[in-house]
């Protein structure tokens, strides 16, 4: 048996902690410090070894864990066919893949990033800035195109993304670093009863609007962890467990949490876009609203996605 350990330490009281490092040490391993559950900082070993490089610290620095996992890795190669290389060298390109999504959304704080869309109508704007700077990284990741249904959960994330963006800004209020979704019929004047009766009726559809693309995100962030587990590491995220979103007070005045999926017999790009999102939305497991924007408001246009 195996066991998954880490070359610096996961928190700040383990063997080889980012803490306990020095300044030179810090520079050299700020990428494994920095994506500590990533493939680099990562190795696997035996339980007895385990114990031995976590008491013996002074004997097992990290540079030379580093230099074992790589030439073990080295060793292991020399002995495989080019076609199993290959086969590794492109599950190493996803995993990274992989790694460096998970990281830039922060997953593990993924309900706190996005509940706010759904229980107050508002997300910070750095959310979105990260949402924007992640898509245009991952249109340009060149793909080794040996897992596509890995790859397609990746490009529906990106798709509900860029739409919770378009949507979330299109009518949106800007105050001290947080985005307010559609809040015009409160900074407008107003002309007449007619118009505020339109303004609050776009407000509602819209505020609803990004928090089902919201709960649409988290099915998406579920799926891309369905997608590796089952196609590249079976064991991905089983200890954390699915991502979830919160969806304000209920009727009870609980706060209530959502664990969104989409159904198993879903398309391997499940989110159709977002003109038919809006009516197909219905048929989710949870949604706020559906149907089309009240007459005059319209949508934000499609962006080119491929």
């Amino acid at each position: 048996m195996g066991e998954e350990c880490h070359i610096v330490a996961q928190g700040e009281t383990g063997a080889r902690n980012s803490k306990s490092l020095t300044k030179d040490e810090r520079d050299r391993w700020q990428s494994l410090i920095d994506d500590r559950d990533g493939y680099q900082n990562l190795i696997l070993l035996c339980g007895p070894h385990h114990k031995v490089i976590d008491r013996d610290i002074p004997n097992h620095p990290i540079d030379r864990l580093v230099d074992l996992k790589w030439s073990h890795e080295r060793e292991i190669n020399e002995r495989l066919s080019p076609e199993q290389v290959n086969e590794d060298m492109e599950e190493v390109r996803y995993a990274a893949v992989v790694d460096e999504w998970a990281r830039r959304i922060e997953i593990d704080k993924w309900e706190s990033q996005v509940s706010r869309v759904t229980a107050s109508g508002a997300i910070k704007e750095s959310v979105l800035e990260t949402f924007q700077d992640l898509n245009s990284w991952l249109l340009r990741r060149v793909w080794p195109r040996t897992k596509p249904r890995l790859e397609d959960a990746f490009l529906n994330f990106r798709a509900i993304a860029e739409d919770l963006d378009a949507v979330a800004t299109r009518y949106a209020t800007r105050r001290g670093g947080d985005v307010l979704i559609d809040r015009v019929y409160k900074e407008e004047r107003m002309v007449n009863e007619e118009q505020r009766l339109f303004l609050e009726q776009r407000s509602e559809y819209y505020q609803d609007l990004a928090a089902d693309l919201a709960i649409e995100l988290t099915r998406a962030v579920n799926l891309v962890g369905e997608r590796v587990r089952e196609q590249l590491w079976p064991v991905y995220r089983l200890d954390e467990g699915y991502a979830t979103i919160g969806l304000g007070l209920g009727e009870t005045l609980s706060f209530e949490t959502l664990r969104p999926l989409y159904a198993p017999e879903a398309p391997d790009v499940p989110y159709p876009g977002l003109s038919d999102f809006v009516t197909e939305r219905g048929h989710r497991d949870y949604a706020r609203g559906a149907g089309q924007p009240p007459k005059g408001a319209g949508l934000p246009g499609v962006r080119e996605r491929f």
